[in-house]
C-alpha cells in the first residue's frame, strides 16, 4: 500500500491526520490513541501493523460503521461494489485483503464481500443497492 492511501480515511476519503503514515514510525504518537472514539468505530482507528489505513476523527466520532468491505485494488466488480454500498449512505471500512494473509486465503476468491459490524454476517457478491440496503437493515 502507498504511503499517501494512509493519509486517507476509508470511509469518506478525507485526510485522516495519522501519526504513523505521516512519519512512517510505528511508534509515533497518534490522536487516536488517547481520544475518547465511539467503541464501534475504535477498531478502526491506529494499527499497530501499519498495514490498514486509520479512519479520520469525525468518522471515529460518528455514530457507527456499518459494514466492513473486503476489496482490493484494480477489481472493477470491487470498485462497483463500493459505489454500491457508498449509495445507500452506510458507512463502509474499505479492507484490502492483500495485505493480510488470513483475509487472503478466506477472500481471495470471493472479493468484493460486504460484512456487518454487528453480527459479522457477509453478503457476498453479485449484490446491488436494494440487497445492501435490506442486508444492513
Amino acid at each position: 500500500m502507498e504511503q499517501n492511501s494512509k493519509r486517507v480515511c476509508p470511509p469518506c476519503g478525507g485526510p485522516n491526520e495519522r501519526a504513523v503514515a505521516e512519519t512512517g514510525a510505528l511508534n509515533a504518537p497518534c490522536w487516536c490513541r488517547d481520544a475518547a472514539v465511539n467503541p464501534a468505530a475504535k477498531v478502526l482507528t491506529h494499527r499497530s501493523n501499519n498495514s490498514q489505513p486509520c479512519i479520520c476523527k469525525k468518522c471515529a466520532a460518528a455514530t457507527q460503521v456499518n459494514a466492513k468491505l473486503y476489496t482490493t485494488e484494480h477489481c472493477h466488480l470491487c470498485d462497483e461494489a463500493e459505489a454500491i454500498v457508498r449509495k445507500t449512505g452506510a458507512t463502509v471500512l474499505k479492507i484490502d485483503i492483500v495485505d493480510d494473509d488470513n483475509l487472503f486465503d478466506r477472500y481471495g476468491t470471493r472479493i468484493p464481500v460486504l460484512q456487518r459490524t454487528d453480527n459479522d454476517a457477509e453478503l457476498d457478491w453479485p449484490f446491488d443497492e436494494a440487497s445492501v440496503s435490506q442486508f444492513l437493515a
